[in-house]
C-alpha cells in the first residue's frame, strides 16, 4: 500500500489519457514479483469484482483503480491496452504472451521513432 500511493498518480494519468509505466528494478530475489503482484497465488485468488486488501500489489491495485476511475467516466468510450515485459539476462520477454520466456522480443532503434519493441 505505501509504495502503490507513490505510484497511484500512473493509473490516473491513464484514465485521463496519458502512457504510464510502473518499472521494478532489484536483484533477483529482492522482492520485485511480491511487491508488483502480492504474494504467491494472490492475483488468481482475486474474484471480479473484488477490491484490492493489504496483500494486493502494485498491479491489482492498479487495474482496479484504472477500471473503477473508468467506469465512473461519463458519455465516453475507453479502450485500454496493457503490456507487461520482463528484462532478464539482457532479453526482453513478453510476460502476458510469453510466461515462460521461451522467445524473447526483438528490441530495434529507428532514427526517427526511437526504440521500438517489436
Amino acid at each position: 500500500e505505501d509504495i502503490y500511493c507513490h505510484v497511484s498518480d500512473c493509473a490516473v494519468a491513464v484514465v485521463e489519457g496519458f502512457n504510464a509505466t510502473v518499472f521494478a528494478y532489484g536483484q533477483t530475489g529482492s522482492g520485485k514479483t511480491h511487491t508488483m503482484f502480492g504474494p504467491p497465488g494472490h492475483v488468481q485468488s482475486l474474484a471480479y469484482g473484488s477490491s484490492p486488501n493489504e496483500e494486493s500489489g502494485v498491479i491489482p491495485r492498479a487495474i482496479m483503480q484504472i477500471f473503477q476511475l473508468a467506469g465512473e467516466l461519463k458519455h465516453s468510450k475507453v479502450s485500454i491496452y496493457c503490456s507487461f515485459v520482463q528484462i532478464y539476462n539482457e532479453q526482453l520477454f513478453d510476460m502476458l504472451r510469453d510466461p515462460d520466456r521461451a522467445s524473447p522480443l526483438e528490441v530495434h532503434e529507428d532514427p526517427k521513432d526511437g526504440i521500438l519493441v517489436e
